[in-house]
C-alpha cells in the first residue's frame, strides 16, 4: 500500500530488510533485523572510489625502465644498473613495486644510476641467463655489466635503501668515460 504524506512524498508499507538502516530524526522505534553470525564477523570493505583523471592532479612518471630479452644486454652499459626481476602474478613482487619506484624517484637527479623491471614471463631468455630461479630478485650490475650484488626474495625497506645507496656510491665513481 502507498501512503503520501503532508510533503508528498510517497511511502510504501514494505517488510523491513536486512538492509533497512534507520534514517536520523526518523521515529521509526521497529528493530533492525539481525545479522547473522557470520555476516557479524565479515569485514566492511568499502567500494572503491572512482577518481576522475582530471581531479587527480598530474601523474607521477617513475624512472624505472621496463626491459625484454632485446634492449636488456644494451641498457646495462655506462650506466650502474639495479634490475627487478618480476611476475604479474607473484605477490611479493606487486609488494615489491611501489617500494622499487619510491627508491627509483629518489634516485631520479644521478643520471648514472638507472633503475630496470624485466618481466621473466615475457623475458625468460633475460632471466634464465642470471639464473633466476625465484622472483622477486634484485640484481645490481656495474657499468660494464658485471653483476655486483644479488637479493632475492622480497627485501625489507631498509635493505633495499642500501642497495640502491651501494649502487648509487658506486655510479658516483664512474668518470666521464664510464669507467671507475
Amino acid at each position: 500500500m502507498v501512503r503520501q504524506d503532508q510533503n508528498g512524498s510517497a511511502e510504501t508499507d514494505q517488510p523491513a530488510t536486512s538492509d533497512r538502516q534507520p534514517k536520523p530524526g526518523s521515529h521509526d522505534t521497529r528493530p533492525l533485523p539481525r545479522r547473522s553470525f557470520f555476516a557479524r564477523l565479515r569485514r566492511y570493505t568499502p567500494e572503491p572510489l572512482s577518481v576522475d583523471s582530471t581531479e587527480a592532479g598530474p601523474s607521477v612518471i617513475t624512472p624505472v625502465i621496463e626491459l625484454d630479452d632485446n634492449s636488456f644486454i644494451d641498457a646495462l652499459r655506462e650506466c650502474v644498473t639495479i634490475v627487478e626481476f618480476w611476475a604479474p602474478w607473484c605477490g611479493p613482487c606487486r609488494t615489491l613495486q611501489p617500494r622499487f619506484d619510491d627508491v627509483a624517484q629518489s634516485h631520479a637527479d644521478n643520471p648514472k644510476l638507472q633503475f630496470v623491471r624485466v618481466n621473466v614471463d615475457e623475458s625468460p631468455e633475460v632471466s634464465s641467463a642470471f639464473n633466476v630461479m625465484s622472483i622477486p630478485t634484485l640484481v645490481v650490475f656495474d657499468q660494464t655489466g658485471r653483476e655486483t650484488d644479488r637479493e632475492v626474495g622480497l627485501p625489507g625497506k631498509r635493505r633495499l635503501n642500501q642497495l640502491a645507496r651501494d649502487a648509487g656510491s658506486a655510479a658516483n665513481t664512474i668518470n666521464e668515460r664510464g669507467t671507475k
